[in-house]
């Protein structure tokens, strides 16, 4: 004899396991991503400038953290209002294990203020692929960032720099 209240019931309980989709995806909550966050920092920027930010990508493994000679390079060009960014991974004369980058967010300008640009690049296409390697001698162009004015017309100077990545050696 069938007992329809029963599958009621496990249909119920397996619908709360569900979670609830969301047209927006938060980066943080992709699986492949949530350990692999190597470099999260907030610093300000003169955008009137090239100055070139160079930032060293560190990785983990079972002795600690440790510095890699991988990096991300930053660097505005004010002439045509855009940016320039890049991997690279030096290590002269010497072999190592790739640099696996799975993504970069960056973000310029207030959040407050809703006067914020936003970049983003996802090398996993939502943790569906493995990401992107670089080897030694080996450098990974992004496209260039277009820096816009702000709301109120007026050109970018020094402004909020925010940069997020996602990756390991």
């Amino acid at each position: 004899m069938h007992k329809p209240w029963l599958l009621l019931i496990f249909l119920l309980i397996s619908a709360q396991e569900i979670p609830a989709l969301s047209d927006e995806l938060n980066p943080i909550t992709y699986p492949c991503l949530e350990e692999n966050l190597a470099l999260d920092i907030t610093q300000f920027y003169n955008f009137q400038s090239s100055e070139e930010i160079k930032l060293t990508l560190p990785s983990t493994n079972s002795q600690g953290s440790f510095f890699t000679a991988a990096s991300y390079h930053f660097q505005s060009d004010p002439l045509n209002s855009s940016a320039k960014n890049y991997f690279s991974f030096v290590l002269p004369n010497q072999v190592s294990l790739p640099y696996n980058i799975y993504q970069i967010e960056l973000a310029v300008g207030e959040e407050e203020n809703n006067d914020i640009i936003y970049f983003q690049h996802d090398f996993t296409a939502n943790c569906t692929e493995a990401g992107r390697s670089i080897f030694p001698g080996q450098e990974l162009h992004l496209p260039e960032i277009k820096i816009t004015p702000h709301n109120n017309g007026a050109p970018r100077e020094i402004d909020k720099l925010k940069i997020r990545i996602w990756g390991h050696l």
